[in-house]
């Protein structure tokens, strides 16, 4: 009876530790994307029934790359965990900080009133980065580039929301490191590519009245065709920014599945190895078919995580 007592206990703390791994990120103990898209759909509800507002920050450290490259993983993991530490500590209660991928995080503010409000939150998170003591070891001080879309201005749906604020945290980072946009904001993405054409100079002459009617229209024409060179030009960089990041979203998410199923892997094997008796004793039918299910499961998923291993292999992350 007390063996049988004490096999449900480890049942049941395997199972508890199965629920929380399946929506925690393993390294910083952040709601995990699906946890994280659960409390954003929740806020939405909410903000839609109330008339309420939310804002989404996206938000990539600068320079990542860098400190792994110099430092090591081991030193990359511990910077991103104090960045977790540090994003909670520098938000309200009732937000929510996930970890996107990578070194990118998500920040839910529910309930906010204003756009400064969202302003204010992302001053204050890259503010706390910057004076925060990153591990001493002549680490470079650590700053981060942030992009805020707005509920409902900017989307009514997560995907879109985290889309666009995804949008606007790139390009904030391609022109100013260690700043916050807005996806709204009408700088943004401006560039020496994308920017108005300045106007030519006017000739004044003496012309018919049908002359005038005839520049106007040739002017409209060439207005038309400028708008369309640009949006052309704005549509490709958008797509290779797009093609870029889902390269990149293709390989985190192999390297991240290829860790959960090693994981579920231990867990099957130590179910497994609870159900091999340490002493001869009769065993029970159920028992043989729970044990034959369970070794059944371990060698699929064995295959599982040697396939995708290879996929890593053939897919590596790139720079």
């Amino acid at each position: 009876m007390l063996r049988a007592q004490g096999d449900l206990a480890l049942a049941v703390k395997a199972l508890d530790l199965v629920s929380r791994t399946a929506e925690r990120d393993t390294l910083t103990e952040l709601p995990n994307r699906t946890l994280f898209l659960g409390r954003f759909m929740q806020a939405i509800t909410h903000a839609h029934r109330n008339g309420g507002h939310i804002a989404l920050l996206f938000l990539d450290l600068d320079h990542f790359k860098m400190i792994n490259d110099t430092h090591g993983h081991l030193v990359g993991d511990r910077v991103l965990k104090r960045t977790a530490n540090c994003l909670v500590s520098a938000v309200r209660e009732a937000d929510t900080v996930s970890r996107h991928g990578g070194d990118e995080f998500l920040i839910l503010l529910t309930d906010i009133t204003h756009a400064s409000d969202a302003a204010a939150a992302a001053r204050k998170i890259i503010a706390a980065l910057a004076q925060a003591a990153f591990l001493g070891d002549g680490l470079p001080n650590l700053t981060a580039s942030i992009g805020i879309s707005v509920y409902p201005e900017d989307g009514e749906d997560a995907d879109t929301l985290i889309h666009r604020a995804d949008m606007a945290m790139y390009r904030i980072k391609k022109q100013m490191r260690g700043h916050f946009v807005f996806h709204a904001d009408p700088v943004l993405g401006v560039t020496k590519m994308d920017a108005p054409m300045p106007p030519p100079p006017q000739v004044h002459h003496s012309h018919a009245p049908w002359e005038d009617a005839d520049h106007g229209l040739r002017h409209e024409q060439l207005r038309l065709a400028n708008q369309q060179l640009v949006s052309a030009a704005s549509s490709a960089e958008q797509l290779r920014i797009a093609t870029d990041r889902a390269q990149r979203r293709q390989t985190e998410f192999l390297t991240t599945l290829t860790q959960r199923l090693g994981e579920s892997l231990a867990l099957i094997r130590e179910a497994a190895a609870m159900l091999h008796p340490s002493q001869p004793e009769p065993e029970l039918p159920d028992l043989a078919q729970v044990r034959a299910m369970l070794e059944r499961r371990l060698d699929h998923a064995s295959q599982l995580l040697e396939n995708f291993q290879d996929m890593q292999r053939l897919y590596p992350r790139k720079p």
